[in-house]
């Protein structure tokens, strides 16, 4: 019996991954045998095309609806309204994938604070520079079920520092000096 359990947990022992994000964003499984490669991005369903230029600022699905592709708390992709807001010169200290981090780590963050994190449904994201912060703020609407198992409304802010690297909630967010 012993012999047959030992069978069965050998292999997982040799597929077990680690993923690791790197300093520029990319994200990077490490393997058990000291081998690694680059995850497949997958399409995040942000686009160039959706942030428009004004004369000092950045916006995305402020005039134009814009729904981007989230998961919920059952791991399915889900349509979200998505808005963007900032001054062009903190745009253009962040890239997309950074903002696609900021979406991600605050969609768990947001989800962990859940009773029950399986029932949250995203409705719509935003994001904008908190220039009395110094930091981006991310704005979640969302669904999800209530002690009762009902349906409840709720919202959630998540901040970011300019690396997109740590969720911190919006009370404990540093203020700029």
């Amino acid at each position: 019996m012993k012999l047959k359990l030992l069978l069965l947990l050998t292999p997982m022992c040799f597929f077990a991954q680690e993923r690791v994000t790197t300093s520029s964003g990319k994200t990077v499984l490490l393997n058990s045998n000291y081998t690694w490669k680059y995850e497949d991005q997958k399409d995040s369903g942000l686009k160039p095309e959706y942030f428009k230029a004004t004369s000092n600022s950045i916006t995305a699905g402020l005039l134009d609806k814009i729904k981007i592709p989230v998961k919920n708390g059952e791991d399915q992709d889900v349509n979200v309204e998505f808005s963007f807001n900032s001054k062009t010169e903190e745009f253009n200290t962040i890239s997309i994938e950074k903002i696609q981090r900021m979406i991600d780590y605050s969609r768990d963050f947001t989800m962990l604070r859940l009773k029950n994190k399986y029932s949250f449904i995203p409705r719509k994201v935003s994001i904008y520079y908190s220039n009395d912060r110094g930091g981006w703020a991310v704005i979640w609407d969302y669904t999800a079920k209530n002690s009762y198992g009902g349906e409840a409304q709720g919202s959630n802010v998540v901040m970011f520092d300019n690396e997109a690297n740590k969720a911190y909630d919006v009370l404990e967010f540093p203020k700029k000096k």
